[in-house]
């Protein structure tokens, strides 16, 4: 009877998500949703453990947890306490200069890949020329339109990429301070 069932919930289960109406994954879609902080906060917990539990073994060997047991629960509370903060400001240190480092690079290479617009152009321009050298009557439209287009796209960069660009670089920067405070919470 059990092989019977395990078979036909199978089948049904393999209908399901092939052929049907896909309810098993919307359902586990949900579950994830609902999850997800749980799930988050179990790997940061995990990863964070040895940081934190370091902090706490200085703090034995520094002495300042020698009479914790004789002090009481209140003491060894607060020493975990300043552990754990101490693990996320060096969290947020590291995040920092991780991003202090990676931001600039990505902003000069945007700004690289601006100032080489006109090479791309001209790279371009020669390749299609060559291959129209056999088709004059197209060459002088294909030069016409890839003009038009280069100076569409000249326009869009700097008027509308490179802004946003700089949006984006206040925006990330600013959001650090978010990450922060998100972890904190």
């Amino acid at each position: 009877g059990l092989t019977v069932f395990c078979t036909v919930a199978a089948v049904l289960l393999f209908y399901d998500t092939i052929l049907g109406s896909r309810f098993l994954l919307k359902v586990w879609r949900q579950f994830l949703n609902a999850t997800t902080p749980i799930l988050y906060g179990a790997a940061m917990a995990y990863l964070l453990a040895p940081v934190v539990n370091w902090f706490d073994t200085a703090a034995v060997k520094c002495g300042l947890a020698k009479n914790a047991g004789t002090r009481g629960r209140k003491v060894s509370l607060g020493i975990r306490s300043v552990s754990i903060l101490l693990t996320w400001a060096l969290i947020g240190v590291l995040l920092y200069l991780l991003a202090s480092v990676l931001l600039p690079e990505l902003y000069k290479s945007v700004l690289q890949l601006i100032s080489n617009v006109e090479n791309y152009y001209n790279t371009i321009s020669g390749w299609v020329i060559h291959l129209l050298e056999t088709y004059p009557s197209m060459e002088h439209w294909v030069t016409q339109q890839m003009n038009t287009y280069y100076e569409t796209m000249e326009t869009w960069l700097q008027h509308e990429l490179l802004p946003q660009a700089t949006t984006v670089m206040t925006i990330v920067t600013g959001g650090v301070f978010g990450i922060v405070t998100f972890f904190g919470d």
